[in-house]
């Protein structure tokens, strides 16, 4: 018995659950995908369902969101990237705020109700 890893940008990163599995039948299902595909996957759709169409957010409250689901800070940060993910701070003493891409350009230049 073990703990399972992912290398995430040249960093080891470490499972919480211990292996029992065989290391033949870990291996045999494994071998066509990369390490941590299904984590990553998991973390951009975690990003789709938290921003895409809607407003942005404060990218400290989507880091805690994300750890309830269990996807790690480093993911989440993978997946903003992959998913080139819009960043910004809301002035100087702001917040961090995360938007779906080309949003922010939207929610800049909205023309308000009348």
């Amino acid at each position: 018995m073990g703990l399972s890893f992912d290398i995430v940008g040249g960093a080891i990163e470490w499972s919480l659950l211990p292996v029992t599995d065989d290391t033949d039948e870990i291996l045999s299902n494994r071998r066509d995908k990369p390490a941590g595909s299904k984590k990553l996957h998991d973390a951009k759709q975690f990003l789709r369902e938290q921003l895409e169409g809607k407003e942005p957010m404060d990218s400290e409250e989507i880091f805690r969101r994300a750890r309830g689901y269990e996807i790690s800070d480093n993911r989440l940060k993978e997946a903003k990237k992959d998913l080139s993910i819009d960043a910004w701070k809301s002035g100087f003493h702001g917040k961090w705020m995360w938007s779906w891409p080309k949003q922010r350009f939207l929610e800049d230049y909205r023309v308000p109700d009348r």
